[in-house]
């Protein structure tokens, strides 16, 4: 009897760091010529400032909001009402006298905390400053020592926008700089329309500046002047019916009937109830329910002229902006319950992506249809066509690996993007244009030496989305290996964002998944 190798896995790794992208609209922008002779001077109510005219922003010193102590503080004023406000509405005021010296106590401990938070709210809105001019963004905080963060507008990443509950009933938000591997800088609070005020100020001019040509001595041009911004265009929205849907008939639907029977076992025979395992129990399929319909609830992707916003949550939302051109890969999943409903989610590596948690980071569509997956991908990658890729299966010797999922182990490449195909129960499908690869990696284990088959790795930032080839010919997976570093290399040396990247018309999703 033939007994398979043991000697441990060997792999050949060729990584290479991609260069960082290169700034869009590198060559000089030419001014048409201006038209001599008189001209008609529109009535003062009808002018319209040209667009040529580009005026430099005043340099003018803000301050947070002078609430900013009240919504930092709003955890123990929420105690405070709740325990002792309570108390007195039913009892009156004789109640205080009555009161036990331990709530005294408490009391006490409750009022500091909040007279603290309210006293360095109050510090702070005297002690910080913010300018946004033409060249930087700046903080400054004076108060027992001073500290002044400069900001380049080339540096921010992305710019986000937050509303806890209190700070919502306040009419205040908070603002996130993401500067990618710098760290953040949070501004806190700022009134609901200037906050959203300063993160369109500091998109536009970190796009103007990305677009800054460059001249003969290498130095930046004069800038273009920055136009009016149109309103916004809602890409997706999920509606709530579309939300619970997805939600609920999914893989976590087994789970959450199992926990409920357990629940059921607990409290009608009392075998095994604790309060540890009904904490566990409920903890459990709570914290998810709350993660995916909380955290998502009114989610709606807007397209932009700076990239994308994407908004959500029911008590605290946040508001993300995302560039398209720093998306690096992207999957689209569906589960064996989602196949009943057509529902599918989208994810999304991005580089600098700031925010969000294990279920929410890099999800641009919670749940959503053929139609939604359609408009999503056209709003950062309009240009690639999953329909014309030729997919390729795997040699049929690798069904001894993947016996059940062997049909669905499936890749294919053009001169865009590689594509890959897996999953049995839950499928998956990922997305990797070849601008966007790192380094690409071929590995192979004991049983695939002996089968003569291969993994082909792909790889781009670190995020939720990873790509890989499964069991490819040894033969085949040499060749896509030098093949594919070819191609990553000729797409990273062309300048600019190429056209499918960001010009195309919008791919078509018929089809996405076969057999779907």
């Amino acid at each position: 009897m033939t007994h398979p190798p043991t000697d441990p896995p060997r792999k050949i790794v060729i990584r290479r760091t991609a260069p960082t992208e290169a700034r869009a609209g590198q060559h000089e922008a030419q001014r048409p010529p201006q038209p001599s002779g008189p001209r008609f001077i529109a009535p003062l109510s009808q002018q319209i400032p040209e667009p040529e005219a580009h005026i430099p922003l005043r340099k003018e010193v803000e301050r947070p909001h002078p609430l900013t102590g009240i919504a930092r503080s709003w955890i123990a004023l929420f105690g405070l009402v709740l325990v002792f406000g309570r108390d007195v509405a039913e009892r009156g005021l004789g109640s205080i006298a009555e009161m036990n010296p331990f709530l005294w106590v408490i009391l006490g401990l409750v009022l500091a905390v909040v007279l603290f938070n309210l006293a360095w709210g109050l510090i702070e809105w005297r002690t910080t400053t913010f300018v946004a001019d033409d060249e930087e963004f700046r903080i400054e905080r004076d108060f027992l020592s001073r500290d002044s963060s400069r900001i380049a507008y080339t540096k921010i990443q992305s710019v986000d926008i937050e509303r806890s509950l209190p700070a919502r009933l306040l009419g205040l938000s908070s603002v996130t700089i993401d500067v990618g591997g710098a760290g953040g800088k949070k501004l806190e609070f700022l009134a609901k329309q200037r906050a959203e005020a300063l993160r369109d100020q500091l998109l536009a001019r970190m796009k103007r500046q990305a677009e800054a040509p460059i001249g003969a001595d290498g130095e930046p041009m004069e800038l273009p002047p920055i136009p009016e911004l149109p309103p916004a265009h809602t890409v997706v929205s999920v509606k709530p019916v579309t939300l619970f849907k997805g939600v609920f008939i999914s893989a976590f639907l087994p789970w959450l009937v199992g926990g409920l029977a357990i629940l059921g076992v607990m409290v009608t025979f009392g075998e095994g109830f604790t309060f540890a395992a009904l904490g566990g129990v409920v903890f459990g399929l709570g914290g998810y329910l709350w993660t995916q319909i909380v955290n998502n609830w009114h989610f709606h992707l807007d397209r932009v002229p700076d990239g994308l916003h994407m908004t959500r949550g029911l008590f605290t939302t946040t508001s993300q902006s995302l560039k398209a051109d720093r998306i690096q890969a992207v999957s689209i999943q569906q589960d064996y319950l989602q196949r009943l409903t057509g529902l599918y989610r989208v994810r999304v590596t991005v580089l600098g992506l700031g925010g969000g948690d294990g279920q929410t980071s890099g999800l641009v569509l919670p749940y959503g249809t053929r139609d939604d997956v359609t408009r999503v991908l056209a709003a950062f990658w309009p240009g690639i066509d999953l329909d014309a890729i030729e997919l390729h299966g795997q040699p049929s010797r690798a069904r001894w690996l993947t016996p059940l999922g062997f049909r669905r182990h499936q890749w294919g490449v053009d001169d865009q993007t590689v594509v890959a195909h897996h999953g049995w129960l839950s499928r998956t499908i990922t997305l990797v244009p070849h601008r966007r690869m790192q380094s690409i990696e071929i590995a192979q284990g004991p049983w695939q030496r002996r089968l003569r088959v291969a993994r082909v790795f792909l790889h781009t930032t670190d995020g939720p989305v990873s790509m890989n080839l499964y069991h490819l010919d040894v033969t085949q997976a040499r060749q896509f290996f030098d093949e594919q570093r070819q191609r990553a290399r000729i797409a990273r040396n062309t300048p600019g964002e190429p056209g499918y990247l960001s010009a195309l018309p919008a791919p078509s999703v018929e089809g996405l998944i076969p057999g779907s």
